[in-house]
């Protein structure tokens, strides 16, 4: 039978009070993780949009991050967080200021919460990046309001086959 050397896994005083607050496997989630969560999401579909609007692939932007496309890829949907030089040497490949990968992000975790679940995941399409590019080049409101009301009209349809 193997016996411990004196002291080794009987902590006590500050030590033992330490790991009896913190167990080593305690992963508690918090609202602070789920908005920083959602800042790597928003940041990351900023950069996918920003590149797409270049007619930039994944691959060129990779290439001049020293990257693969799979952390491009990673980063676009917020699944791994940018690092700052990252973040930076992104926005000046993109030509835009960093603080541009963060416009629109809501200010409170009560307004990241009542965002929009379809509108968020719809920018995250092809589809939904082109509209957001295209629609503001229409510079005639009573052509951005056909489009609107054809667009409310589509997403009513319930037939089938009307997807």
């Amino acid at each position: 039978m193997l016996s411990m050397p004196a002291g080794v896994g009987n902590l006590s005083g500050p030590q033992a009070d330490l790991q009896k607050r913190r167990p080593m496997n305690d992963k508690k989630k918090t609202a602070s993780s789920d908005e920083d969560k959602q800042i790597d999401i928003h940041v990351g579909s900023r950069v996918r949009a920003r590149r797409k609007f270049l007619g930039m692939s994944q691959i060129t932007l990779a290439t001049k991050l020293h990257l693969t496309f799979q952390q491009v890829q990673k980063y676009e949907r917020g699944m791994n967080r940018i690092s700052a030089s990252k973040l930076y040497q992104t926005a000046v490949i993109l030509n835009v200021p960093v603080s541009y990968l963060f416009e629109g992000l809501a200010s409170t975790t009560a307004e990241i919460e009542g965002a929009s679940e379809a509108g968020q995941s719809f920018l995250h399409t092809d589809e939904g990046i082109a509209l957001a590019n295209t629609f503001p080049r229409i510079h005639s409101s009573k052509q951005r309001a056909a489009l609107l009301a054809i667009a409310s009209v589509l997403a009513t349809d319930r037939r089938p086959g009307g997807n």
